[in-house]
């Protein structure tokens, strides 16, 4: 964890560019490349081997698609959505907002593929 100022990172409500793992099952239906809602989302990194970045920021290019950003390259490579183990079940945690009012086309769908059972 990082406390950076808002003066160098802020991010209120902005269309971010973020990468889909093309083969992970969580992303079935999504294009590689997503445009995700960032309202002060929380970002994710994880040591833990058995964590499974499924969406993550890119590490070059363009992040913001649009609105505006502070300090946006600090996302770089960090991850928007992730899976973890938990005891013998698992979590999903999702960082970027994938249902937000009219924006959730893109996303949506890896909110209802963490819900069906297979995965």
């Amino acid at each position: 964890e990082k406390s950076v100022p808002s003066s160098e990172f802020f991010i209120p409500g902005s269309l971010l560019w973020a990468r889909a793992q093309p083969a992970h099952p969580l992303t079935y239906g999504c294009s590689e490349r997503l445009a995700v809602m960032f309202r002060r989302s929380p970002v994710f990194a994880s040591s833990d081997p058995s964590a499974e970045l499924f969406v993550t920021y890119p590490s070059a290019g363009r992040l913001l698609a649009s609105g505006w950003e502070i300090g946006a390259e600090l996302l770089r490579e960090k991850a928007a959505a992730l899976r973890l183990r938990v005891g013998e079940g698992r979590v999903v945690l999702f960082g970027a907002d994938v249902i937000y009012r009219g924006q959730p086309w893109g996303t949506m769908k890896l909110l209802f593929n963490a819900l069906l059972p297979t995965h």
